[in-house]
């Protein structure tokens, strides 16, 4: 009798590096199990260590923003994680990297990141397809913030996007009239940029980008009007239009009206968007947020992007995560 032994299929090993409450954020531990059952092999990167003595690795995918924000607030430590980590980029070209630093840190900086959506927004085949709202840049919250060119109300943010809770936290300003509060906000001599406040009747989308793959959340927002300063951290607003959650200057916007604004965004637009802002950065994982602009059902806004979110939304996650990192790895 010939036994005909089939040839195994060869394991494939994918190195991540994320920090632990990005692990527990996107159900990694799970994904580790599945990923057997894929033919891959989940290895958390240890980046005290040489990456090189925790090799091999035939893809790595990671979140090295956390730890570049940090170094960027002066951790030595952080420091060395990071450059070890572009070292061993640099050393090691034929190692597939998701994704690649100089694509990742556009944005890590909200002025990059808003050249960009101007530069994405002006080169559409698709006319009118996103607008992006006026900004202005101010290397510090107070020369010329007086003759600031912009027209109010508007957001005030850091100029840097992530690595640290104060870079989601953000100040309303209703008027002119309340800029010299922001002191109590931001340091005197912080880079801010200040964001044109777009009336959206209190509801904003929220989309994930996966690989092409595209996944659409609405969530409550500011309502229209507002009468003075309100700071608020944009990792903190409320997920649902619960009236007994929401303050009130947050949507409270009844289910029926929900469910019918839901129908009139159009997911082939958002999808075009996704595309075309993918096509412009060339990462795999990004999310960003949309606004419809009041008395208008076609006046689309895009107000933020921001690379790897957290796809909580996203219902098993990880299998989806998994699957993607399993085709950049198959031949």
């Amino acid at each position: 009798m010939t036994v005909i032994l089939s040839t195994p299929t060869p394991i494939k090993t994918i190195g991540l590096i994320f920090n632990p409450s990005k692990i527990k954020q996107l159900r990694l531990d799970r994904a580790k199990e599945y990923a057997r059952h894929c033919g891959l092999n989940f290895v958390f990167i240890d980046l005290e260590r040489s990456i090189e003595e925790q090799m091999p690795f035939d893809l790595i995918v990671h979140k090295m923003s956390d730890t570049h924000g940090k170094m960027l607030n002066g951790d030595v430590n952080e420091k060395l994680k990071f450059e070890r980590f572009l070292n061993f980029c640099t050393k090691h070209p034929h190692i597939k990297i998701l994704d690649p630093w100089e694509n990742v840190e556009v944005l890590l900086d909200r002025k990059s990141t808003y050249e960009m959506c101007v530069h994405a927004s002006e080169t559409t085949i698709v006319k009118n397809l996103f607008h992006v709202p006026k900004s202005v840049f101010l290397n510090n919250n107070q020369d010329h913030i007086k003759n600031i060119n912009i027209s109010f109300p508007a957001i005030c943010k850091r100029q840097k996007a992530c690595g640290t809770g104060e870079s989601h936290l953000m100040v309303l300003v209703p008027s002119k009239d309340y800029l010299g509060e922001l002191q109590q906000h931001f340091e005197p001599n912080e880079p801010v940029i200040f964001q044109e406040f777009i009336e959206h009747d209190g509801v904003l989308i929220k989309v994930y980008f996966a690989d092409g793959q595209l996944f659409t959340f609405t969530r409550p927002s500011f309502k229209n009007k507002f009468n003075s300063i309100v700071a608020f951290n944009s990792q903190k607003m409320p997920k649902s239009f619960d009236n007994n959650k929401t303050s009130t200057l947050i949507s409270s916007v009844i289910n029926t009206d929900i469910s019918m604004m839901k129908n009139q965004v159009s997911h082939d637009r958002l999808q075009n968007i996704a595309n075309h802002l993918q096509n412009q950065l060339g990462v795999t994982m990004f999310g960003f947020d949309v606004i419809i602009k009041s008395g208008s059902i076609n006046t689309y806004y895009v107000i933020d992007v921001n690379y790897f979110p957290s796809f909580k939304e996203v219902d098993d996650f990880h299998i989806l995560f998994t699957n993607i990192l399993n085709q950049h790895v198959t031949p």
